[in-house]
């Protein structure tokens, strides 16, 4: 599916338009996704008119001038602040916008037509912009009145920078996955979650349910009687999805054990008054008592599902496995992360890892995060995508006809020398942003497809030591890339002559430009060799 976004208007055409940027204010990781598209806008000098919503809606939610004073610190630039925004008020209050200032709307939660998507309060909005831009892709699964409603009624309406980079990720990591399969699904417990959960089931090969979704699963299985968040209709989807597992030989699992602690000691550490942890005890799922409360997957269930990972092509992650705003209950998701990084290879592994809790988590316990193929914040729109739901948020702005040309992809070759920086920011100052890039680590010896079985013979040091090394060299190359507004979609690691090795994948992969350096690690291709081999065009990087 393709969309327009906001970067192909040059910006000289943004000068002096009104443009209505849509933004997810819920937590500050999100907030901050929508930094690239207001920087670039308000540096194209177009007149900005940011929207949100806090809080949950039609309820007591709070005003957006938090919201402003944030955007303000992080922009370097004045947020200005706009209460009465509909009718001719917010008409005449835009137009006085000069170009390149930027005012925030009050909270659309205080708006009764927002989820419902009504045709007013589109109305409303799309009267206050040339442009619309979608920057918020959490979003993106629901139908709403400042999402939907007025990209349809907007003179032009276009994906956020950030917007556009999670869809790709998503297309280029979940459309088609790799098989086998492996979902891993967690958090908080909800109906529509649970659905969600039942088609996901039925798409991979094994599916591991952890945190508070696995309660209707407990109590089909009879390990505990009743929860308060579980209604029967939950436990009817529980059973369901337990008799397609066995009839389509599909693995659904619960986990083994869980850590837990009694009652009263929850809510007194929830309640700040614990000096120490509290006492911890790991029992099995048969074993589990009216007093107890499962705060995180068990010891024996952290291994025998982190034994999964390295025989799936494709990892789906939703949600935390335990408790993770309490530091003693994160374990069971910090131990499968860290085994995620350990046990996958960016060249035969797809992973995604959605939701804000558990990026939170992980990177507040300092899990290698970068490791992990794709982190959304997005976590219920990813949820959606992979269990082949619409995003209709999505769907409303590939109807736009205009759209960016197909992007082509960059090769770049690398050999974990320091030298590999001069190709990279090479690469960087001429990569557009919709620019598949792909990176090739050559290392040397004999060639792994002319002789398959060089690798079977080495020993599983050797193999660990060869992907540790790859991991390092790709960690800096997208390091390099992302300080740039780009990333890699492909990380390949291949072992051979570069001469034969690079002309081969730019081949196989389609190539439209090799990003290489002529000198030190790759002396021996002897450019002619190499240039004359190439089937697309090559620049030549000059090494310092």
């Amino acid at each position: 599916m393709t969309i327009a976004s906001i970067d192909t208007i040059q910006p000289r055409d943004l000068a002096g338009q009104a443009v209505l940027i849509r933004v997810d204010a819920e937590d500050d990781l999100k907030l901050r996704d929508a930094l690239p598209t207001l920087t670039f806008a308000s540096q194209a000098r177009a007149r900005l008119v940011v929207a949100t919503h806090i809080g949950a809606l039609h309820d007591a939610a709070p005003r957006t001038d938090a919201v402003a004073a944030r955007l303000s610190e992080w922009l370097g630039h004045p947020v200005g602040k706009l209460d009465d925004w509909k009718g001719e008020a917010g008409l005449r209050a835009v137009s006085h916008l000069t170009e390149g200032e930027i005012v925030m709307l009050e909270n659309l939660a205080f708006e009764d037509g927002e989820s419902a998507g009504a045709d007013k309060m589109a109305d409303e909005l799309g009267r206050l912009c040339d442009i619309f831009c979608n920057e918020a892709f959490a979003l993106a699964h629901e139908v709403r009145a400042s999402t939907v409603g007025v990209a349809k009624r907007a003179k032009r309406a276009l994906a956020g920078l950030t917007f556009e980079r999670e869809l790709t990720m998503l297309q280029t990591t979940l459309r088609e996955p790799r098989g086998p399969c492996l979902a891993v699904l967690g958090g908080a417990l909800s109906k529509d979650k649970l659905l969600l959960a039942e088609e996901i089931a039925g798409r991979t090969e094994r599916t591991l349910v952890a945190g508070q979704l696995v309660f209707p699963f407990l109590i089909t299985k009879g390990s505990i009687r009743s929860n308060a968040a579980v209604t029967e209709e939950m436990v009817g989807i529980a059973e369901r999805m337990i008799a397609a597992a066995r009839q389509h030989k599909r693995m659904l699992h619960t986990p083994a054990d869980f850590t837990v602690v009694e009652r009263s000691a929850f809510e007194r550490l929830s309640r700040g008054e614990f000096f120490v942890p509290p006492p911890v005890k790991n029992v099995a799922e048969d074993r589990l008592e009216t007093d107890h409360v499962v705060c995180d997957i068990g010891k024996a269930t952290r291994w025998s599902w982190s034994d999964s990972l390295g025989s799936t092509r494709t990892i789906f992650w939703h949600g935390p496995l335990g408790i993770t705003e309490i530091d003693l209950f994160c374990e069971g998701s910090r131990f499968l992360a860290n085994e995620m990084a350990i046990r996958t290879w960016p060249a035969l592994h797809r992973s995604v890892v959605g939701g804000s809790c558990i990026i939170k988590a992980l990177r507040r316990l300092g899990v290698s995060t970068e490791r992990i193929r794709h982190l959304t914040h997005a976590g219920l729109t990813a949820l959606h995508y992979f269990a082949g739901r619409p995003l209709p948020a999505v769907e409303v702005l590939s109807q736009v006809q205009e759209s960016k040309p197909r992007p082509f992809r960059i090769l770049i070759p690398l050999d974990g020398s320091e030298r590999d920086l001069a190709s990279l920011h090479a690469a960087a100052e001429l990569a557009a942003r919709n620019a598949e890039i792909v990176l090739l680590h050559v290392r040397s010896g004999p060639d792994e497809e002319e002789y398959p079985g060089v690798i079977d013979i080495m020993s599983q040091s050797e193999k660990l030591e060869r992907r540790i090394e790859s991991e390092r060299v790709f960690a800096q190359a997208n390091a390099i890339l992302a300080s740039r507004g780009l990333l890699s979609t492909h990380q390949l690691a291949v072992q051979g002559s570069p001469r034969k090795v690079i002309p081969r994948f730019a081949r196989r992969m389609k190539i439209a430009l090799i990003v290489w350096v002529a000198a030190g690690g790759f002396t021996e291709l002897r450019r002619r060799h190499v240039l004359d081999r190439t089937p697309c065009a090559a620049l030549v990087a000059r090494s310092r």
